[in-house]
């Protein structure tokens, strides 16, 4: 998923566990946040 997809964006500051409810087309959809793969600031790796 790309940072600057609107679904992405609007998951930003959400954790593992919390629950949005999205906007799409075909109605309202439930995403829950199960899994962080890779948290470079949580890694401590702040350069780029």
């Amino acid at each position: 998923m790309s940072i600057f997809s609107p679904i992405a964006t609007a998951l930003l500051g959400y954790q593992v566990g919390d629950e949005i409810e999205w906007a799409v087309p075909g109605g309202m959809m439930r995403v829950k946040i199960s899994e962080t793969v890779y948290q470079p600031e949580a890694a401590g790796d702040f350069e780029s």
